[in-house]
């Protein structure tokens, strides 16, 4: 069993090595955006830099993990469960990482569409610190396991409670992120919007795929923000799922704006699709705080500059160490076990 101290060494050796990137990592993240539609070079070079530069910081690590009193406790090790996403690249990095700092045996099943990145990035630990291997260990089916961290859609999640409700678990389902906007915002906080609403397509639970925004708000600048990421297009399966919408909408004679690659439409709920961006028109403050209580199941973080908001525009994909999905403080989980 690993040390906390050879653990965060590992940790280290992996981000000097994602300092200065390798023609194997070239290799390994040209062969992930292969696998995968949504997945593209850019895309995974960008969630590759976010874990090396929030996640293993060795100060950033050591402040986070003297938040739970493990830098000096001898942890009896449990064997923990993960079923990964696949929505974004690496999805899965953090809860891998709490279970390792938390002196565990991580037993990982990947998803099919994210199933290379993660592995390689362990063997390039273990050409320093070998025994990681036997730390975090990647199977085909979850068996012999003492807890369970699952993450998948809202449907899945049902199954994943009849599943693994016997063992204790935490169980993630789908999550989104609203924006908050007052019409007031600068230029560069639209710009910065615009980039929360498409990062990684819009498929991460951190993404922005609603607005609340004032009545007679004026969209001409949102617009011309998101214009500027027009070249979304360029990718296939997003302009057919552009396509696709902007049609239906078209044909069932439904109001909508559009940027030629993003569409912007009222509703109720958040959106769940790529390429389209929910809004709700708000004249209250009451009204905000109605709205959100009405969604909280739904919701991951809240951007903006109202008093609810845990975000900054411009910061919803660059979780730090305390970010929790859902809310759920993973690593008192396991320190609990």
């Amino acid at each position: 069993m690993m040390s906390l101290d050879d653990r965060l060494d590992a940790l280290g050796y992996l981000r000097t090595y994602l300092v200065e990137p390798d023609e194997r990592l070239e290799a390994a993240v040209k062969y992930a955006a292969m696998k995968n539609v949504w997945f593209t070079e850019d895309t995974i070079n960008h969630r590759l830099r976010t874990i090396r530069d929030l996640y293993l910081d060795d100060a950033a690590l050591r402040s986070w993990l003297n938040q739970y009193s493990v830098l000096d406790k001898q942890t009896q090790q449990q064997a923990v469960g993960i079923v990964a996403a696949a929505n974004i690249p690496l999805v899965v990095i953090h809860d891998v990482l709490c279970v390792f700092l938390s002196g565990h045996t991580s037993l990982v099943k990947l998803s099919d569409r994210d199933k290379y990145l993660l592995p390689f990035l362990i063997e390039v630990i273990a050409e320093r610190y070998p025994s990681i291997q036997q730390e975090i260990v990647f199977v085909e089916r979850l068996k012999d396991y003492d807890a369970v961290i699952a993450t998948g859609s809202t449907n899945t999640s049902r199954y994943f409670h009849q599943y693994f409700g016997q063992v204790p678990h935490i169980i993630r389902a789908n999550r989104t992120g609203i924006g908050i906007l007052t019409g007031n915002e600068s230029d560069e906080e639209l710009d910065n919007l615009s980039l929360d609403i498409v990062q990684y397509f819009g498929l991460g639970c951190r993404n922005i795929s609603m607005l609340l925004v004032p009545k007679h708000y004026n969209f001409d600048r949102l617009l011309e923000s998101l214009h500027k990421r027009k070249d979304l297009v360029r990718h296939s399966p997003f302009k057919n799922n552009y396509d696709y919408n902007k049609s239906l909408h078209i044909l069932n004679g439904q109001d909508h704006l559009s940027t030629g690659s993003i569409m912007l439409i009222e509703q109720e709920k958040p959106s769940g699709q790529p390429s389209v961006c929910a809004f709700r028109h708000y004249s209250s403050e009451t009204e905000i705080l109605e709205i959100l209580k009405s969604n909280a199941a739904q919701i991951q973080l809240i951007a903006g500059q109202h008093p609810s908001a845990t975000t900054q525009f411009g910061e919803s994909q660059f979780p730090k160490l305390m970010d929790y999905a859902d809310g759920v403080d993973t690593m008192e989980f396991l320190v609990q076990l």
